[in-house]
């Protein structure tokens, strides 16, 4: 079976560490980075065209009786 894995950051770090190890175990690796000519180095090959990082959460409050607790809330999903 072909396992894809998407890693962000994949240049450096953590990241990079974690792109490592699962090439070496055999998975195809695509890694996300700010530096395109760096990501295609590291890990040559597959890319995303799109990716739709989704995400939603519901405060059941009313909008006008919102605290900035539940408006930080529904932002840090």
């Amino acid at each position: 079976m072909d396992i894809t894995v998407l890693i962000t950051s994949a240049t450096r770090g953590i990241g990079l560490a974690l792109a490592r190890l699962y090439a070496v175990r055999g998975w195809k690796v695509v890694g996300a980075a700010r530096d395109q000519s760096k990501a295609q180095q590291l890990l040559p090959g597959e890319t995303i065209e799109l990716l739709i990082n989704n995400a939603g959460i519901l405060v059941r409050t009313d909008m006008v009786a919102a605290t900035k607790s539940d408006f930080m809330h529904t932002l840090e999903v």
